[in-house]
């Protein structure tokens, strides 16, 4: 189990954020998610701590990346509760107990960020389709005529990814001194994909 200030300290180093940032947006950012529900299934509040365990930690990891891409914090929030177990969880955890040597697990993300509002605003999450993706590292063309392949089935104006892979080996040294080795993900829990 780790702190929030270790947590805190992992996310700091991950997002190049200084003190100030640590001290202001990022943190803000932290207790925002918070209130949202994420991490899943660790309610704080006044004068209760959280003990973050290895999956809430990647939650929040998986938030940034989401904030990273564009998503405002509610969308980032109803993701997460309501994808979490169904598409992304298993990935991120499932690479972090056998991580990928010469593949990268990538999830194709296809979003209609803004229209989601009035297409369908019943939907909790702005991503119409989840693809997980393995390509080998040092195969770019790969992923590119890959990606093409997807764009051919669908009517899909953009995509955005997320390798996995790489943010779990820039993650599990930072986790290393605070939590035990990642447990095994049972098989297929990782291979799940969600399409709305």
């Amino acid at each position: 189990m780790a702190s929030y200030a270790e947590v805190m300290k992992v996310l700091a180093e991950l997002y190049r954020a200084g003190e100030d940032a640590v001290r202001g947006p990022l943190r803000g950012r932290i207790q925002n998610l918070q209130k949202l529900g994420v991490p899943l299934h660790g309610q704080v509040g006044k004068g209760k701590k959280l003990d973050y365990q290895r999956q809430q930690i990647y939650q929040l990891v998986f938030c940034m990346e989401l904030a990273e891409i564009g998503l405002n914090p509610s969308q980032v929030a109803s993701t997460v509760r309501v994808l979490w177990e169904l598409a992304f969880g298993g990935a991120f955890l499932a690479e972090a107990a056998v991580p990928s040597l010469d593949n990268d697990r990538i999830l194709i993300l296809v979003a209609d960020q803004m229209s989601t509002a009035w297409t369908t605003p019943q939907s909790p999450s702005p991503f119409c389709t989840v693809m997980p993706m393995t390509v080998k590292q040092s195969d770019e063309k790969t992923l590119a005529e890959d990606i093409a392949g997807l764009k051919r089935d669908k009517r899909w104006r953009h995509l955005s990814m997320i390798n996995v892979s790489e943010i779990v080996r820039e993650v599990e040294p930072r986790l290393a001194d605070i939590l035990s080795p990642p447990q095994r993900v049972p098989d297929g829990l990782h291979k799940k994909a969600h399409s709305a």
